[in-house]
């Protein structure tokens, strides 16, 4: 075996020489560069896609933990699941000094912040909410605030149990604020995004990770997405494609057997009954991605009374991967005359065995 080798070795040799004496030897072409024309200030009405790193597996988009730039009242708007199941939440974003970051902050809520630094042995007023977010200013809806948590503390402060009171706020799973920092990663052309949220912990401000921690976010390659917040899970899994004879007393079944066809009925109270004058149209989503778009419901008489029958279908011929979830969430679309247009999202997670 070593003689095979000397042997190759020395070919080798030879053929280096002969280059030598002869045509000059090609030279290595550079490596492809990455153009990229991506900037913060061109986020706008963009989508992107946590990058999730499987184990064994090249990474793959996650439309779970969603991300889209928008703005709304003249305000850079992000609306970000955090990795939430139905959940969607707007952050307000800005640019650093430095121009090389956005940071985005969700809205806070300034009664929880006082029972907080209240629960610290803190004050609640202005400064001293302002350890928790500098760039908070002082309006209307900022005393508001200041005036229901010092309301509710003082309440507390007279019942029962007031030590465990306290401690439900002075913990790092008191969440306050959610906050993300996006900046951009040139050579891969995308996004990187840091997801944390503050607490405050013994008089200090504090910023932990959220589960989707510091990681890449590709674009929005897999259509249409679920963009809306889920208000109501009155959506309810059953196995029956006829709309159920006692609505009222429907509990939803959560798991189902693989090969199982699942007929989902939204149930919620304010779309029940059609009212005159009204339109309603209904999108479908499964694992946030859109399934179904214009749909109308079945509208029958009860009683006098124009029902709504808002239904969808499908086949799970599969079980569900491990630590996953199946969801399916409803978005309807309300047309009333003279009134603004109106919309109600309801979700449901089951898994299959």
């Amino acid at each position: 075996m070593m003689q095979n080798f000397l042997q190759y070795s020395m070919l080798s040799m030879s053929v280096v020489g002969l280059m030598a004496c002869g045509e000059q030897e090609k030279s290595t072409p550079e490596a492809e560069v990455v153009q990229c024309d991506l900037t913060l200030d061109g986020l706008t009405d963009s989508e992107w896609l946590f990058l999730k790193e499987i184990n064994g597996q090249d990474p793959e988009p996650d439309a779970k933990s969603r991300l889209k730039f928008t703005t709304k009242d003249g305000k850079s708007i992000a609306k970000y699941t955090a990795g939430s199941l139905s959940d969607m939440y707007d952050y307000e974003c800005s640019k650093t000094e430095k121009g090389d970051q956005i940071i985005c902050r969700t809205k806070p809520d300034i009664a929880q912040w006082c029972q907080t630094l209240m629960s610290s042995n803190r004050k609640c007023n202005l400064k001293t909410l302002q350890y928790i977010d500098e760039s908070l200013t002082d309006s209307e809806d900022v005393q508001k605030g200041i005036a229901e948590g010092t309301k509710l503390f003082q309440t507390a402060k007279e019942g029962e149990d007031f030590t465990r009171y306290k401690r439900s706020f002075n913990t790092l799973t008191n969440k306050l604020q959610g906050m993300i920092y996006v900046s951009i990663d040139q050579n891969n052309c995308r996004l990187n995004v840091i997801d944390h949220y503050v607490a405050y912990v013994d008089k200090k401000r504090q910023e932990d990770s959220n589960p989707n921690g510091n990681n890449p976010f590709v674009k929005n390659e897999l259509g249409t997405l679920q963009w809306e917040d889920c208000e109501t899970p009155q959506l309810f899994d059953t196995t029956s494609a006829e709309f159920p004879e006692k609505p009222e007393e429907i509990q939803p079944i959560g798991r189902h057997a693989a090969g199982t066809e699942v007929h989902y009925w939204v149930l919620h109270e304010p779309l029940r009954y059609a009212e005159d004058g009204c339109s309603y149209t209904y999108d479908v989503f499964y694992n946030y991605k859109q399934v179904e778009s214009g749909l109308k419901p079945e509208v029958v008489d009860v009683k006098g009374k124009k029902e709504n029958r808002f239904h969808y279908a499908k086949k799970y011929d599969t079980a569900t991967k491990r630590g996953s979830a199946e969801v399916v969430m409803t978005t309807h679309n309300i047309k009333c005359e003279g009134k603004p247009e109106k919309k109600i999202t309801t979700c449901n997670k089951v898994t299959v065995r």
